[in-house]
């Protein structure tokens, strides 16, 4: 019997851990250089998890009551813990935090450390073996990433999980392209 509780938490967990898809990624500029002799900068896009998508996660897989976190203020930051409820009703927990951030520091620094007690459960460790992703603008670099290239990111996020996608870089145009 206890043998079996402790399966079905694995089986859940192993649920959890399953590879973000494309509606649970969302993508950010992580820095952005300067024009070459061409007239092209280069930003780089980084993907991350949303918090929503860290709580849709564990609501679909162990239910309302079947997980809680405890939030911690701590010097500048905020320390989550995730705890998931056993099939035998114990808690069991994972903690990780975060510094409050610049803009809505009290929200921010609640999400982050969330999305990172998240991840030492498991949810988006894929994340960090993602390709190195950059836009080439001509001219300036933008604020924004066009909507060509996230439906070029979706695409290739899918590829991804199915294992169809071996690249380590990508550059993109703004038209969603590909950048020589």
């Amino acid at each position: 019997m206890e043998e079996t509780k402790i399966l079905e938490l694995e089986a859940k967990l192993e649920q959890f851990r399953q590879p973000l898809l494309p509606n649970e990624i969302d993508w950010k500029i992580a820095a952005n250089g300067k024009p070459d002799r061409n007239g092209v900068t280069k930003t780089t896009i980084v993907p991350y998890i949303d918090n929503r998508a860290v709580l849709n996660r564990l609501d679909a897989i162990f239910g309302g009551g079947g997980w809680r976190n405890e939030l911690t203020q701590i010097n500048g930051g905020f320390l989550c813990r995730i705890l998931i409820r056993g099939d035998d009703g114990e808690w069991i927990g994972k903690i990780d935090g975060a510094s409050s951030t610049d803009i809505e520091p009290i929200k921010g620094g609640i999400s982050d450390a969330m999305k990172r007690a998240a991840h030492q459960w498991g949810l988006g460790r894929e994340l960090y073996s993602y390709p190195t992703v950059q836009i080439a603008w001509q001219g300036e670099a933008k604020r924004w990433i066009p909507r060509p290239v996230l439906d070029r990111l979706e695409k290739m996020t899918l590829a991804i999980i199915e294992g169809r996608y071996s690249e380590q870089y990508v550059a993109f145009e703004e038209n969603g392209g590909n950048y020589r």
